[in-house]
């Protein structure tokens, strides 16, 4: 959903016939967001589909989202990442920047580590947990995928699947304003996913999320 933005510069991809899904979220303040966030979703759909391992598909995204931002002179345009690919036995989870992927059994566990400021300071001890919540800068990125600078460190994590896990991948517009007990409260209703998507977003819009509110759940059955 847009929320109270004047546009969308979200994107996100189901591909289920490769076990593929993305969610991808505009850097915002820089031009061109909407086509970073859809083309960097486009190009890893397409090089997963030619057999490339996810990490590599996001560094080629982030090459076609810096060739396109000199193309079109916008540079700077970039995105975030979340990007989930189910393989049984396995799920592999690849991220750049702080859109987030969770699993939920039975408790509340978060895959993803921000790549922000924030987290950084709190990788170092130099704040708390407390103060890194409250920071009003904690959503400013240290990496996205097609910023200028150095090439983006893919974050990446693998695990087991098996029946009754529910994933969730959503981007800021819903972690910022709902907390992890809220979240896992959502996740483990006895509803639908369809259902459970719409009462997260429905919950961030009435938590005033100031920004758009992309959530994609899946269950494995």
């Amino acid at each position: 959903v847009v929320g109270q933005r004047d546009s969308n510069h979200h994107s996100y991809l189901l591909n289920e016939d490769l076990g593929l899904f993305l969610v991808a979220d505009g850097v915002g303040g820089n031009p061109g967001g909407d086509i970073a966030s859809e083309l960097t979703c486009q190009v890893i759909n397409r090089r997963v589909a030619d057999g490339t391992g996810l990490r590599t598909a996001i560094q080629a995204a982030d090459t076609s989202v810096r060739d396109a931002g000199l193309q079109y002179g916008r540079l700077g345009m970039a995105s975030t990442i979340v990007a989930l690919l189910v393989r049984p036995p396995e799920f592999r989870l690849a991220w750049v920047g702080d859109s987030r992927g969770y699993l939920f059994d039975d408790r509340l566990n978060q895959l993803t580590r921000d790549h922000t400021y924030v987290q950084e300071m709190l990788d170092s001890g130099a704040i708390s947990t407390d103060e890194a919540e409250a920071n009003p800068g904690r959503g400013i990125l240290t990496q996205a995928v097609g910023a200028l600078g150095e090439p983006p460190r893919v974050g990446y994590t693998e695990g087991s699947i098996k029946p009754g896990q529910t994933f969730l991948l959503c981007t800021d517009g819903l972690w910022d304003v709902l907390d992890s007990s809220a979240i896992a409260n959502a996740l483990s209703a006895k509803a639908s996913t369809d259902a459970i998507a719409g009462a997260l977003i429905s919950d961030a819009l009435a938590g005033d999320t100031a920004d758009n509110c992309t959530v994609l759940v899946l269950r494995i059955e």
